[in-house]
């Protein structure tokens, strides 16, 4: 069955799970910026999402946690990712870190910016270890290529459409 007929026919909502509590989180980002909220969110969302490797499927990436993302201290957590697809193919998310951290070396910024920036380097470093496990869940069914393509892309810059095409999967 290809993709496509996967995708109407609903297979892959049999991957979705809602396990997640959010209560701890909540308590947790209450005393944190805005920015900083954002990124642990982030970071706890990114950590109890599944890896699911589908042997054969030439792009990864299954969403498996099938609830509405609530709303941490009266705003929608993620509501709007919308990363530059361009800088994002051309540098790779590896690349954008350096850029974060080159401008958090700079004296002249202020704390808001500095807030961002470092939200930002954790929600890009939290997406390097999420696309690291599921390379690792890859290579544990046998799947080598999968797992190699996972651990080049979106950490770097694409090199071919099929590189491409799996950044923006795993970062939409």
């Amino acid at each position: 069955m290809q993709m496509r007929e996967q995708t109407r026919s609903g297979f892959y909502h049999q991957f979705r799970t809602q396990t997640a509590d959010f209560s701890a989180l909540e308590e947790k980002c209450r005393n944190m910026s805005d920015y900083q909220a954002q990124a642990e969110a982030f970071k706890y969302f990114t950590s109890v999402e599944k890896p699911v490797i589908i042997k054969g499927e030439k792009l990864h990436f299954t969403r498996t946690l099938g609830i509405v993302i609530p709303r941490i201290r009266g705003g929608y957590v993620l509501e709007n990712l919308s990363p530059d697809y361009a800088l994002l193919l051309k540098e790779g998310v590896s690349g954008r870190i350096k850029v974060a951290e080159k401008e958090l070396a700079k004296t002249d910024i202020t704390d808001e910016e500095r807030d961002f920036l470092n939200a930002a380097v954790s929600m890009m470093r939290d997406t390097l270890a999420f696309s690291e496990r599921y390379a690792a869940a890859a290579e544990e069914i046998g799947e080598k290529e999968t797992a190699e393509l996972l651990r080049s892309v979106p950490a770097n810059p694409a090199k071919t459409l099929h590189e491409a095409l799996q950044s923006i999967i795993f970062i939409n």
